[in-house]
């Protein structure tokens, strides 16, 4: 059969238009498909952007009651502080001393009943010390026997204090800052030095405040300043 150029034309063209439209259709398919892949990727992605942000927001709301919850306790917490402050605030109660002078002295005796033994060991030791000092520097081994003997005494007195032997160790340390004033007071006086100024000073003290303690212990007078606390 003989087929002319034009009929051959006609067919080859047909037959491209044929392959032309199951292309077209190939490659709309392939579009489509990716379209709809891409459209669940997209939707999946924000469901569960979706989620987290709930997450999330539940989350801080959790936190947010937690930290209220915390500011709570710590007021609680501030609140019964002052009212244990208020609470241990001591106050001072003034004893029925009758005199002035027993109202002056009860400080002095209150103070000496809640430190002693220790001030007359602390005198016994600055005794010592002093003894050393005028052996070795002022060159007057007397001035150091009598220092020594003194400082022995403050240290008896103390420690008879300590054993609940209030009457002679008030007695011994008595003495004891006598004898110091009457050693050191002159020469403080004449030369005006540091060292025996200091020894007369602390002796006038200690025989002050020994002095009442004995008249405290044989009368019960002052009286003590009672301290309580509500």
């Amino acid at each position: 059969m003989y087929v002319s150029r034009t009929q051959f034309i006609r067919i080859s063209s047909s037959k491209y238009d044929n392959v032309l439209t199951y292309l077209h259709l190939i490659i709309r398919a392939i579009f489509q498909l990716n379209f709809r892949y891409k459209f669940r990727f997209y939707n999946t992605n924000a469901s569960s952007l979706t989620t987290d942000f709930y997450h999330i927001s539940t989350m801080s709301s959790q936190t947010k009651e937690k930290i209220g919850e915390t500011k709570e306790k710590i007021g609680e917490v501030k609140d019964n502080v002052k009212e244990d402050v208020k609470s241990s605030t001591p106050s001072v109660h003034l004893p029925p001393n009758s005199s002035d002078a027993e109202k002056v002295g009860a400080p002095l005796a209150t103070l000496s009943s809640h430190f002693d033994p220790y001030p007359h060991y602390f005198m016994s030791f600055a005794t010592l010390i002093g003894s050393g000092y005028a052996y070795q520097c002022l060159r007057q081994p007397r001035t150091a026997v009598i220092a020594t003997a003194i400082g022995v005494a403050y240290g008896a007195a103390g420690y008879l204090i300590h054993k609940n032997d209030f009457s002679t160790g008030y007695n011994i340390a008595t003495l004891a800052s006598l004898g110091l004033i009457v050693t050191s007071g002159p020469a403080a006086w004449a030369a005006k030095d540091a060292y025996h100024v200091a020894l007369g000073s602390l002796g006038a003290i200690s025989l002050a405040t020994n002095a009442l303690k004995i008249y405290q212990v044989r009368t019960g007078l002052p009286r003590n300043i009672e301290i309580k606390r509500h």
